[in-house]
């Protein structure tokens, strides 16, 4: 590891999303606008696999960016205008999708391959761990054998280029998903690097927020072509609906959602991994939201023409594709995504049977947002019901015999007592791996007690005294009222109660001090004692 003087903010520490980010992700409005209205005007095989390449490719600058963001190019302001230049490069390409496959596809390749390689490089200049910059070194190699395919491309002719970039594209997708494995690179290093995957995550739900607001412009402006048709405004702002539940789905009770994924509820991960397949879900996301986009501005345009099945698997399968690209992140979390598992197979099953009815535009609509409705229902009361696989299983079955539980990812430190009858500790089970194992000891226990039963009135006598040194540390700030267990009520137990015996929350004993500290209470008990 470097002295890291280069960065104003460690690579590991927590920080927010800046607005510099927010910009550079807004550029990808208009790239999700350029791909919808290629989907629009290519209805065909042929078509939604072009969108498909131009949707990878600008989806993998993005991808890289916001990870060598997250890490280190918004943690030194040395750096932002780099990120700025970035992104008009950035807007130069996005403006070049609509061509791509025409007559400029050198302005699609060309800013795509600066920012690429330039952003690889200033991030590897940067980086304070040796892992790091290793990795931006297969980056780079990975992005050199693709970018053969991608140039070749734009000299073949349309029906070459279609494949030539495919297979670039594949290229790219291929590395970001196994971290670009090099013969003599070890991945495993990166497992040590700290990363801020709560950075991460908020950064990637707010780009869908940048999603949902390119739909809502799409369906817009499909309005603003038919204000004199009513029944194509109504049909625009239903299909708003499942936007409108798309955006609930994924902010519904966002701090339980991001503590599940992020890992504040106490299961370990590769925080880089994580990271980046959280980043690689964006990809899913937009191409849901292009597609769901270009149904719905079909129908807003002919509500009463009978759809075609192109059109109703775009409908149905827009949405479904937002969905499991939230569900795939779960399972990956190890989480058990309670609810999610209906509305992505409903979904799924609408886009089937639209495919086949062939109903109007404006009754393809309405049965989306009916069914998108019901999913929302269906999730929101489950979500509250999501845990790890390991967690999932009822209380009793999960955990027989111990009353000590981990707190959940509000508290991840305390160690709580539920509320539940309290049973025998079984002396397997450990607290969380830091605050060290319970040794089975309900014998010495058991006969513990009987010994604090002959020393009751012992102990009544201590307790007044106790009482009496609490009201004179009430001057040095401590709450009038509060008591403390003496230590040696639980002496052999290393388990002491932390504030009113009513906290019911079980911590590790502190380490004496040596000498009297001011508010110190333990030091003028045990000197009392």
């Amino acid at each position: 590891m470097g002295t890291g003087r280069r960065l104003d903010v460690h690579p590991g520490r927590k920080q927010e999303v800046t607005t510099l980010e927010l910009l550079f992700d807004l550029v990808y409005i208009l790239a999700l606008a350029q791909l919808s209205e290629h989907l629009l005007k290519n209805l065909d095989w042929r078509g939604v696999l072009e969108t498909l390449v131009l949707l990878l490719a600008v989806f993998c600058v993005w991808s890289l960016t916001v990870y060598d963001s997250t890490t280190v190019l918004i943690r030194s302001r040395a750096v932002y205008p780099i990120v700025v230049a970035a992104m008009l490069v950035s807007l130069v390409m996005n403006t070049a999708i609509g061509g791509a496959f025409g007559g400029s596809p050198w302005m699609f390749v060309a800013p795509m391959l600066v920012v690429q390689f330039g952003r690889t490089f200033v991030a590897r200049r940067m980086d304070v761990y040796e892992a790091l910059r290793r990795q931006r070194t297969a980056v780079a190699i990975w992005l050199g054998f693709s970018s053969l395919l991608w140039v070749a491309g734009c000299f073949a002719s349309r029906e070459q280029r279609l494949w030539l970039w495919l297979a670039a594209a594949l290229i790219d997708l291929a590395g970001r998903w196994t971290q670009h494995p090099l013969p003599r690179f070890d991945r495993s290093e990166l497992s040590r690097v700290p990363f801020d995957l709560g950075h991460q995550v908020r950064r990637c739900r707010l780009f869908f927020i940048v999603c949902l607001a390119s739909g809502f412009l799409a369906v817009g402006n499909a309005m603003k072509r038919h204000l004199d048709a009513p029944l194509s405004v109504a049909v625009g702002l239903l299909s708003l609906t499942a936007i409108v539940c798309l955006w609930y789905i994924y902010f519904w009770r966002t701090a339980v959602i991001d503590g599940l994924i992020s890992g504040e509820s106490g299961h370990s991960t590769n925080g880089i991994g994580l990271g980046l397949l959280v980043a690689e879900g964006q990809q899913m996301l937009a191409a849901g939201i292009v597609a769901f986009t270009a149904g719905m501005e079909m129908a807003v345009g002919q509500p009463r023409e009978r759809i075609s099945a192109s059109v109703g698997l775009l409908l149905g399968w827009g949405p479904a594709l937002c969905l499991i690209a939230l569900w795939f992140v779960f399972v990956k979390r190890k989480v058990r995504p309670e609810g999610l598992n209906f509305a992505c197979l409903t979904m799924l099953g609408v886009g089937v049977l639209l495919a086949l009815l062939r109903p109007a535009g404006a009754i393809a609509v309405i049965e989306v947002a009916i069914v998108a409705v019901c999913a929302c229902l269906v999730y929101g009361n489950g979500v509250g019901k999501m845990r790890p696989f390991e967690q999932a299983d009822s209380k009793d079955s999960q955990d027989p015999g111990d009353s000590l539980r981990l707190g959940d990812w509000t508290d991840p430190k305390a160690v709580r007592l539920d509320g539940r009858e309290q049973k025998p500790n079984s002396g397997e089970g450990n607290l969380g791996g830091r605050d060290g194992e319970l040794e089975g000891r309900a014998p010495k226990l058991a006969h513990g007690g009987s010994k604090l039963a002959d020393r009751a009135p012992k102990l009544a006598d201590e307790g007044r005294k106790l009482a009496d040194q609490d009201d004179r540390t009430d001057s040095r700030g401590l709450k009038k009222g509060d008591r403390m267990l003496d230590d040696r009520m639980l002496d052999g137990h290393g388990l002491r109660f932390d504030g009113s015996t009513s906290d019911k929350r079980i911590v590790r004993p502190t380490t004496r001090v040596q000498g009297r500290e001011p508010g110190d209470p333990e030091c003028g008990r045990r000197s009392t004692g």
